[in-house]
């Protein structure tokens, strides 16, 4: 009976120690503090191999030694991190920062998406009694003509990777050749690639 007791106690010590990690996460992000996001992230870690999440186990200590070693080989960029630019400000409130990878789409996609939903809504639904559709040309309302068939146009905007070339890193292990991000962007291999740098061009 004791060893069940000690049992049930232990397990959810262990899940409290997990939510509580995760809180701990979420406030780094919130709060925009990078050093903090490093501490958690380390605390994190043992909890992925465990858990089974083989793309975190894979990825996040790759993602962890990169962090780590932003200061002393991109001092600037861990500069930037460290003033709270590793995430994205929803408002001015304080703990309202955000992961860049869940920030809102840009006022263009937004505008792309809007005329896509005015075409259906007030084109083709409008016409919804009426056996020949009289539509206008759907490229001039967020789609595009993709071979046969039309595609929506999520953005006119270029991507991120040709305004921030800095951000580029590929996963080549001794030469670089397309498809490699850095060799299709047009920029040397980082300390941040897989490569570290040392790779070759064909």
């Amino acid at each position: 009976m004791q060893t069940s007791s000690q049992s049930h106690f232990l397990y959810w010590y262990q899940t409290l120690e997990l939510q509580l990690t995760a809180l701990t996460f979420v406030k780094a992000i919130r709060t925009a503090d990078f050093k903090l996001y490093l501490e958690v992230l380390l605390q994190l870690m043992p909890w992925v191999f465990a858990l089974d999440r083989i793309h975190y186990a894979l990825n996040l200590p790759i993602h962890l030694r990169d962090m780590v070693a932003l200061e002393e080989l991109h001092p600037t960029i861990h500069n930037e991190f460290i003033a709270g630019r590793y995430v994205g400000q929803k408002t001015n409130n304080a703990f309202s920062s955000i992961a860049l990878d869940q920030m809102p789409p840009t006022k263009d996609a937004l505008f792309q998406h809007t005329l896509r939903a005015a075409y259906q809504a007030g084109h083709v639904w409008g016409q919804a009694l009426i056996t020949c559709l009289d539509l206008p040309e759907p490229s001039q309302w967020g789609w595009m003509k993709k071979e046969t068939s039309w595609a929506p146009l999520w953005t006119t905007m270029p991507p991120i990777s040709k305004g921030l070339k800095d951000l580029v890193t590929c996963q080549c292990k001794k030469m670089c050749k397309p498809p490699c991000k850095c060799y299709m962007a047009d920029v040397k291999c980082s300390t941040l690639c897989f490569c570290q740098g040392n790779c070759f061009r064909k």
